[in-house]
């Protein structure tokens, strides 16, 4: 996601006001009983590790990988004491009644081709509130299914605001719904590996700079990484037990 210029205060202050409390309880229990029951009964073979990563209680950020539109669900459906929150591209809001399930359920609104001064403060506001927030940092849903680097602006945001961080990596969301099909495959083996929490405290102190921020960046990164490769491993185990 492009974060900009986090320091300053954006035009649309009332807009990120606005999204920010949108979030209905009752909607979201619906919603995660339907993708709870869409997974257990459909998807079938879908597991979760160490999902007591993401802690009960707090602001957090929780950042992941990202190939395919499941993943918010993907996510948020084994953490059964948060509830998650996160940004979706704008045009899943041009319809009225489905821009009011995605605000409801916890979505917001983001511009991917600008920098989005109010999703980042919607993203500050959800975060200073004590709630977690799903963000992806590698700016977009990655087309070839390959980790990609992550956006040091992101990284300098969460410098300065001393975020508690929980890495998450995904397996198998691009087989689920292959990119331009609308309905999730039957009986596809997903994992979703939560990592431990952690900060970057090592760069706290002192000025951000850009070598500051595409390092902690890197090191955002190499954690993600590291649990899609567990991810990756587990679902094979499912694969080959199903053969």
């Amino acid at each position: 996601m492009k974060i900009g210029e986090v320091d300053r205060v954006p035009p649309e202050k009332e807009r990120s006001s606005r999204w920010a409390d949108q979030q209905s309880l009752f909607w979201y229990r619906i919603g995660h009983l339907i993708f709870s029951t869409f997974f257990r009964f459909w998807v079938r073979r879908f597991e979760a590790v160490d999902a007591e990563n993401v802690p009960a209680l707090g602001g957090a950020f929780l950042i992941a990988n990202h190939t395919s539109g499941m993943d918010p669900f993907l996510l948020g459906v084994p953490v059964r004491w948060r509830m998650l929150r996160g940004p979706g591209k704008e045009e899943l809001f041009v319809s009225p009644f489905f821009g009011y399930l995605m605000k409801k359920i916890g979505m917001f609104p983001l511009r991917q081709s600008v920098a989005d001064a109010a999703a980042v403060r919607t993203m500050v506001e959800i975060f200073r509130s004590g709630k977690v927030v799903v963000v992806y940092p590698e700016g977009g849903r990655s087309d070839s299914g390959e980790l990609t680097s992550f956006s040091p602006d992101f990284a300098r945001l969460m410098i300065r605001m001393k975020a508690l961080i929980v890495p998450a990596g995904i397996a198998g969301a691009r087989e689920l719904l292959p990119i331009g099909t609308r309905i999730p495959r039957p009986n596809t083996a997903v994992v979703v590996v939560y990592g431990e929490p952690f900060e970057l405290s090592q760069f706290y102190g002192g000025k951000v700079t850009n070598e500051m921020a595409q390092e902690a960046a890197v090191v955002m990164h190499d954690k993600v990484a590291e649990l899609v490769e567990r991810a990756r491993r587990r679902r094979n185990e499912l694969e080959h037990a199903r053969s």
